[in-house]
Order: C-alpha cells, then structure tokens, then sequence
C-alpha cells in the first residue's frame, strides 16, 4: 500500500479502441471507474497515438489534469509540462513523406505546438473541435517536405492515413526500407512513424518516472499495434477483447471490448490487486 501522498499506481488507458467505444464515446460505466481510482489514490492517464490538443481535450472532459503520453509515446507530459519527447531524424521524415507521396496516402506531421495535415483524414463530426481547428492544411506532398524542414528537431510523429488496405500494405513494405524509423498501426486504416526503437512503452517508463511510481505498479490497457510494447513491459499490460492478436498475446489478460465496458472492468481489476 502506498503511503500518504503517493499514488498506488499509474493507470495508462489507451483511447480509440479502448476507453472510446466504436462511436467514439465514453461510456459511463468508464467514467465512474476512472473517478474512483482516482478517488483510491490511482493516476489515471491516457495513453494514445492522438496528438496533445486532442488527448488534453478529452482529459478536461473527464477532470483528468494533462498528464498523458501522446503521439503512440513520443511525448510524456506531467500535468502539461514535458517530461520526454522524442523527435524523428530529419532524413527518416523525408524518407517517410517520400512514401506516402509514392503511394498517394494521407499523412499528418506533428509537433506538440503543430498538426500539419495532408489530404482526408476521415476525422468525423464527433472529433474534438479544439485539435480541428489545430489542423493546418498543407497543399502537396512536396510542400509537406519544405514545411517539415523548417521545423527540425519538433515534429515527433509522422501518420499515414488510407481507407485502402492494399495500399496501406504497401505503406508497411515501404517503411521497412526506412532506416532510424519504427512504425506500427495505432488504429483503423492509421500507421504512426516514430524515431526508431520510440513506443508507448518508452513514453509510459518516462512518465513513471517523472511521478516516482515503479514500473510494476503500471497498469498498461490497449488494443493495437501501438499498445504491444507497453503491454509488455508494463507491470500489468491488459488488452481488450477487440484487441488485435499481437496484444492479446502480449498482454498478461484480457478483458471484455470496448464497447462492453472493458476499460472499466481493467481499471477495477488494478484497484483490487495493484
């Protein structure tokens, strides 16, 4: 048991997938299990692939302060102050938007002052309104080029977007030719680019730090691609039963899907046990 002023342990919630059902709410049953974590001493942050204007906006909705990890674990904020960031090589950026030129996908460039988009994004009318209106649209791929240029050393995530599974194969193909790049799916037709051997893992253990919690009292819950290398390393990785395989298997258990409440069912398994 912890004692008086530190918390009992870091609860890191990944959101689409997991805390966000397939409508991209969040139900009740997962807002009552993260306010009474907290209420038993827990930090409860969200661990996403999204960027910071969005990920904070949904920690305002849930009275969450910002202290998150974002862009699938290239930056870690502790109640909005930087705690880790790891920005992408500057030739591994424009290796990558040379791939999705040459396959004609969509891509998102950020920074955590910047969401430099490029072509759709299949972002919805239910997409937080504040991260929208952060969007800034870029007119060609070579223009994506000149503006990441201008901004080295601060873009931390490059996304590529497409509704085309052949192509989005390819994408995958393409990036393993990529040097100082790792790449992973982070959602539905999503792959995110971080500087090689960058994850989630790598932004939870930085965060953990930064609050003086050790690593086995990290509670890591995901669904996808993005999510596997925390769910490993975490003191306890739990995946939801919509996870892909790789989770399910990296995870020491599994939970109902998201949209049956299983955030809520990982939060209350870390109050009984953590």
């Amino acid at each position: 048991m912890a004692g008086a002023g530190q918390s009992r342990g870091l609860i890191c919630l990944d959101l689409d997938g997991t805390l966000l059902d397939s409508e991209k709410r969040i139900s009740a049953a997962n807002r009552d299990a993260i306010a009474e974590a907290r209420r038993q001493g827990f930090t409860v942050a969200l661990a996403s692939g999204r960027h910071p204007f969005d990920v904070f906006e949904i920690e305002d909705r849930l009275s969450l302060p910002h202290t998150a990890v974002c862009f699938s674990g290239a930056l870690a904020c502790q109640e909005g102050s930087e705690v880790f960031s790891r920005p992408l090589d500057d030739e591994a950026i424009q290796e990558t938007i040379e791939v999705a030129a040459g396959l004609g996908v969509s891509l998102l460039v950020g920074g955590t002052q910047f969401n430099l988009v490029l072509g759709d994004i299949g972002r919805g009318v239910d997409a937080a309104r504040d991260a929208r209106n952060r969007y800034e649209e870029m007119g060609s791929y070579s223009e994506a080029a000149s503006v990441a240029a201008s901004r080295r050393g601060k873009i931390l995530k490059i996304a590529l977007y497409s509704t085309d599974r052949h192509a989005m194969g390819k994408v995958r193909s393409a990036l393993a030719q990529v040097p100082q790049v790792s790449f992973m799916r982070s959602d539905v037709c999503w792959t995110d680019v971080l500087a090689r051997g960058c994850s989630k893992a790598q932004g939870i253990e930085a965060l953990a730090g930064a609050l003086d919690i050790p690593q086995e009292r990290v509670v890591a819950v995901g669904d996808d691609e993005n999510d596997v290398a925390a769910l490993v390393e975490a003191g306890v990785g739990i995946a939801m039963g919509n996870a892909c395989a790789a989770a399910k298997e990296a995870a020491r258990m599994v939970v109902a899907d998201n949209d049956h409440d299983g955030a809520a069912e990982a939060i209350l398994w870390a109050e009984k046990n953590l």
